[in-house]
């Protein structure tokens, strides 16, 4: 099995689709995920298991269109990267993203994907 970080988006932000981490983790659990562990209240998870999802055929060069000259981005196997200086608010890059890999996005900073990768490195 494979280690995973899942980054769930519209969970307990702003107080709305309240889900306990606990039930989260039960109910990766009950799909088939193991060492199921949450990281902070916003639906950020690290377990194992044998499945995974990839864009299968992302729009690189409309990607690629969506980005100033001061963006850069990388799409390395089932993650995209973005590094928008500018301002992730204000990215064209960022609002067109998921359309351009078809596939459905969420986005979390530098410090919690620091923290997350502490937690595979843990193991």
């Amino acid at each position: 099995m494979q280690t995973w970080i899942a980054l769930l988006r519209g969970i307990n932000v702003g107080g709305r689709n309240t889900m306990p981490m606990a039930a989260l983790a039960t109910t990766l659990e009950s799909a088939g995920c193991r060492s199921v562990r949450t990281y902070i209240q916003s639906g950020n998870v690290v377990f194992t298991s044998s499945s995974r999802s990839k864009p299968k055929s992302p729009d690189i060069n409309g990607i690629t269109k969506l980005a100033i000259s001061s963006e850069r981005f990388q799409l390395i196997d089932c993650v995209f990267y973005l590094h928008a200086p500018d301002g992730f608010g204000r990215s064209k890059l960022a609002a067109g993203a998921e359309r351009k890999l078809g596939v459905p996005l969420t986005a979390r900073n530098y410090t919690t994907i620091h923290n997350l990768s502490e937690m595979l490195d843990a193991d």
